[in-house]
């Protein structure tokens, strides 16, 4: 069974590709969504991450972010970014667990690493869930990274996971956010 949640700024090979049949990549824009439903967002990091400055700039990615931010705002959903992600900043949304802004959004931090992910990769989500206080599932806490995304002194022990692999989803993250994304409920705006 496929879900019919909105996910945008997905990698092509991206495990949403096969959970979701409405999924917006390269080849299919994130800008071109007219769904009002709550969505998923991973917009692209690398001009709001702390490595920002080391990332392969490409034009128009940083303005994505920004918009990701006014539509999930608007129909609710999850943004994923880094964490620590300047976009927060920029776009005032609550530290980590210090509760609600005006628009019904919360950041929350999460470890990809407990839903599978191969690194320990800590991710700020904040989730617009207008009338609910909605909890995402914790994944399986205490699962222990086999690699790092950089490899430093004190990690040296660990394998540096490859690029290609560093930005994927793992499969029991994407269905979390799913299904927490089915859950909330869409407030019109007037």
């Amino acid at each position: 069974m496929k879900y019919s949640t909105p996910i945008l700024f997905c990698e092509v090979n991206s495990v949403y590709h096969l959970l979701s049949s409405d999924v917006y990549d390269i080849m299919h824009p994130a800008t071109l969504c007219i769904s009002m439903r709550p969505a998923i967002y991973h917009p692209p990091c690398r001009t709001w991450s702390r490595l920002r400055k080391f990332s392969n700039f490409i034009p128009g990615d940083h303005w994505l972010g920004v918009w990701a931010f006014i539509r999930v705002r608007m129909f609710g959903g999850i943004l994923e970014q880094p964490e620590s992600s300047y976009l927060f900043k920029l776009m005032k949304a609550p530290r980590p667990n210090t509760g609600y802004d005006k628009w019904g959004g919360k950041t929350i931090v999460i470890d990809q690493v407990n839903y599978g992910h191969k690194c320990r990769k800590r991710t700020w989500l904040y989730v617009v869930d207008f009338f609910q206080n909605l909890e995402l599932q914790p994944g399986q806490p205490g699962r222990k990274p086999s690699h790092v995304i950089a490899s430093t002194r004190a990690a040296s022990r660990l394998k540096s996971l490859p690029k290609k692999y560093r930005n994927y989803t793992p499969k029991d993250l994407a269905i979390a956010l799913i299904e927490l994304t089915d859950k909330i409920q869409y407030k019109p705006w007037n």
